[in-house]
């Protein structure tokens, strides 16, 4: 069973994408770069409606530590550095959802 959600863009110039609001948005981004079981960084605290939107697309969201100026760079370099993808299930994250 082919368990991918994956939208795949018949063009390859493409740089910008008109959504209905930014759930809307996130879902877009998810469905065309993430699949099944993938895992999407975020800020350790980060909105709930990215959490559900991440839950329903079945990819898993890792959040990284935060200070007053958002993502601790530090923290996402040993989070990554130190990933087991055996242990996670998955590959090694590759794409950051973040609030500024």
């Amino acid at each position: 069973m082919n368990l991918q959600i994956v939208h795949n863009p018949p063009y390859q110039d493409w740089g910008c994408v008109m959504t209905v609001g930014s759930t809307s948005a996130l879902d877009v981004c998810l469905r065309t770069f993430l699949v099944h079981g993938e895992y999407l960084i975020a800020d350790e605290y980060a909105f709930s409606s990215a959490i559900e939107t991440t839950h329903g697309m079945c990819a898993k969201l890792v959040g990284v530590k935060m200070d007053s100026e958002g993502m601790i760079p530090s923290e996402l370099d040993n989070m990554l550095d130190t990933w087991d993808e055996k242990a996670r299930g998955a590959k090694r994250p590759f794409l950051i959802y973040l609030v500024p």
